[in-house]
C-alpha cells in the first residue's frame, strides 16, 4: 500500500513524496492516473490525479468531482493530508457502490494547487499573491491551470480546502463556507446548504469534532466558492483549525472527506440535477441579474440591473481582453459582442458589465440580441496562434532544450474585425522556467504591427482597410 509522508514520518507530505505516492497508486490501480497540469508562478510542477473505472482516459464526458487542496501552502495543509488518505481509500475500495460510482463519474484531485507555498512553507505564491483572490481575474498561472477543468469536464461538485487560524471565541474545528453571491443560482446554493447541514455537520460531529459556518469571506466572484458557484457548480469552502497538531488536522480532514465522498457515492445525482437546472434557467434568462454586494444571506442588499440587458456590444480591443475568459468559461461570442441567452449568463454579466465588481472590460448594454454573422462589407481576420512564433533567449530555433518547459500562450487572438475599425490583441505568454521571451509575428496582413513589451506580454494592432 502506498504511504504518504505523514504516514512515514509524521510530518506534512512533501511535493516529492506526493508524486511518489500518487504514481504508486496509479501503478497499482488502472483506474487511477496522474499527470502534470503545469507550473506555478515560481516554476513548481503541479499535478492532477484522476480516478474513474475502467480507466480515467476519456472520462471528460462523465460527471466530475473536484477536490482542490494546498491553496495556501503548508500553512493550511490538513485538508491536503486528509484527502490523500481518502483518495487512496476510494482507489482501493472493492465496495460495489464505490465501483459503480467511479464507473459513472471521475474524481479530479489537485493536492498542491499552490506549489510555491507547499515548497516554501508560505501562504502566497512566490509573487506574494493570495491565489484565492484570483478565481475571476485568472491572472495567475495557478488559477489558469485549473479554470479549463470547468470547461473540459462536467464538474458537478467541488471543494476548496483551507484552514483557519483558530482566532476568536470558541471557533469550531471545522467551518464550511457556501456561495454567497446573489447571482449564484438558488438550486446550486440550496443543494450545497442541504449537504452541509444534513450531512457534513452531523457526520463530522459524529467523529467528535465541532462544526459551524465560516463567519466571513468574499461575496464577489474573486474567491473559489463564488466563482465556481457562478459556473453552476455546488461547492464548499473548507476551513479546519490549522493551529492544532499535524495528527489532529489530518484525522479531522480524513473524517471530513470520508463523510463527503460517502455521501457523493449515493447522492451525486442531486448535484448533477442542480447544475442542469441552473444552466437551463440561465439560458432561458428567467432570473434577474444582481449588482455587486448583493448577498444571498442579506436580502436588504439585493439590487438588480434594470432594465436587464439581452446582450453586450464589444469592441475588437475589448473582445481581445476577454477572449481567454470566454474560452475557459465556455462563452459563445457573436460578431461585435456577446448574447446573454446561454448558460454562462451570470459570468458574462460579471465579466463585461460596467457596474460589475472589477469587470474585465466595460461593454455597452444592448436591449436586443446581436447577430451571429458579420455585416456586409466587413473584413474577417483569422490569425492562427501558430503564426506567432516564440523565441526564448538562447533557443533561437524555438526548440526547448532538455528539461526546459516551452513557452505557452495564455491568450487567444480575436478572429474578426470590421473594415475601417481598429484591431487590438493584447497577448500574454508565460515560461515556467523563467526564460526571457521574445514574441515576433511570422505571418500576417501588412496593416498589423506587433509590439513586444519584453515581459511576456505583447500587443498586435492595426486598422483594417476599407476594402
Amino acid at each position: 500500500m502506498p504511504q504518504t509522508g505523514y504516514e512515514t514520518h509524521g510530518g506534512w507530505t512533501t511535493l516529492e513524496e506526493e508524486l511518489t505516492f500518487l504514481s504508486a497508486l496509479a501503478s497499482e490501480h488502472g483506474h487511477v492516473d496522474v499527470s502534470l497540469m503545469g507550473y506555478s508562478f515560481g516554476g513548481v510542477e503541479t499535478y492532477l490525479a484522476r480516478m474513474s473505472y475502467p480507466t480515467p482516459q476519456g472520462s471528460e464526458s462523465k460527471p466530475a468531482i473536484l477536490l482542490l487542496n494546498g491553496v495556501h501552502g503548508l500553512i493550511e495543509a490538513g485538508n491536503r493530508e486528509g484527502c490523500f488518505l481518502v483518495f487512496r481509500d476510494m482507489a482501493e475500495s472493492d465496495d460495489p457502490d464505490v465501483i459503480q460510482f467511479l464507473t459513472d463519474h471521475v474524481i479530479l484531485f489537485i493536492p498542491s494547487f499552490n506549489g510555491d507555498g507547499i515548497k516554501n512553507g508560505t501562504y502566497e505564491n512566490v509573487a506574494n499573491v493570495n491565489l484565492n483572490r484570483k478565481w475571476w481575474l485568472l491572472d495567475m498561472p495557478e488559477n489558469r491551470m485549473v479554470a479549463p477543468l470547468f470547461r473540459d469536464y462536467d464538474i458537478i461538485w467541488a471543494s476548496d480546502g483551507h484552514g483557519h487560524n483558530g482566532s476568536g471565541v470558541n471557533r469550531p474545528e471545522l467551518e464550511i463556507g457556501v456561495p454567497t453571491n446573489r447571482n449564484v443560482d438558488q438550486a446550486v446554493r440550496d443543494a450545497t446548504i442541504t449537504m452541509v447541514e444534513d450531512v457534513i455537520f452531523p457526520g463530522v460531529q459524529a467523529h467528535g469534532y465541532t462544526t459551524g459556518y465560516f463567519p466571513s469571506g468574499l461575496h464577489n466572484a474573486q474567491d473559489a466558492k463564488n466563482a465556481w458557484g457562478l459556473r453552476h457548480v455546488p461547492n464548499i469552502l473548507i476551513e479546519t483549525d490549522r493551529t492544532t497538531s499535524v495528527q489532529h488536522q489530518t484525522e479531522l480532514n480524513y473524517a471530513l472527506y470520508t463523510v463527503i465522498l460517502s455521501h457523493l457515492v449515493d447522492n451525486a445525482s442531486t448535484f448533477y440535477n442542480a447544475k442542469r437546472e441552473a444552466e437551463s434557467r440561465a439560458a432561458a434568462e428567467t432570473e434577474s441579474l444582481y449588482l455587486p454586494d448583493s448577498r444571498w444571506d442579506n436580502p436588504a442588499t439585493w439590487n438588480t440591473v434594470s432594465p436587464t440587458p439581452k446582450a453586450y456590444k464589444l469592441t475588437a480591443s475589448q473582445r481581445s481582453t476577454v477572449d481567454y475568459h470566454f474560452d475557459v468559461l465556455g462563452i459563445s461570442g457573436t460578431f461585435g459582442g456577446v448574447n446573454l441567452n446561454q448558460k454562462s449568463r451570470q459570468a458574462i454579466f460579471l465579466l463585461v458589465d460596467p457596474q460589475a465588481h472589477e469587470p474585465q472590460v466595460s461593454a455597452s448594454r444592448s436591449a436586443t440580441q446581436l447577430s451571429d454573422s458579420p455585416p456586409d462589407g466587413s473584413v474577417v481576420l483569422r490569425p492562427e496562434p501558430e503564426s506567432l512564433v516564440l523565441y526564448p533567449e538562447g533557443h533561437l530555433d524555438g526548440t526547448p532544450q532538455p528539461d526546459d518547459a516551452p513557452p505557452v500562450f495564455q491568450t487567444s487572438p480575436p478572429t474578426s474585425v470590421r473594415a475601417g475599425q481598429v484591431y487590438v490583441y493584447n497577448g500574454v505568454v508565460t515560461d515556467a522556467d523563467g526564460d526571457p521571451i521574445t514574441v515576433t509575428l511570422e505571418e500576417g496582413p501588412d496593416w498589423l504591427t506587433l509590439t513586444d513589451h519584453g515581459d511576456g506580454t505583447f500587443t498586435l494592432e492595426g486598422t483594417a482597410p476599407n476594402e
